[in-house]
């Protein structure tokens, strides 16, 4: 049963590129229009547009990845760095952070 007690979604093809191109070939568009569901530009319009959104959606989850890494991962980066350097300066060896000091 789908949340909320609702219908199930269907599946959308944006979100497998893969089978985008299925979907414009010659034997689905005239599979579609014998059975009169939609035309080859119908086909057409419905591929151009899970194009865009899949694009767009590929281009969020892009800009994303990049903001995590230069907002969190970098900067975690260069403080451990910066840990593993204080030690060697000092001459001592560096400690797991777990132990405590006395």
């Amino acid at each position: 049963m789908a949340r909320g007690g609702g219908a199930p979604r269907p599946r959308q093809p944006a979100l497998d590129p893969d089978a985008l191109p299925w979907l414009v070939e010659n034997e689905t568009v005239g599979l579609f229009k014998r059975y009169k569901v939609l035309s080859k530009r119908e086909l057409e319009s419905r591929y151009e547009v899970f194009v865009e959104q899949y694009s767009t959606k590929l281009n969020i989850e892009a800009e994303t990845a990049a903001s995590i890494a230069r907002t969190l991962l970098l900067p975690a980066a260069v403080r451990h760095l910066a840990e593993l350097r204080e030690p060697a300066s000092s001459g001592s060896r560096p400690r797991p952070r777990s132990w405590s000091a006395s």
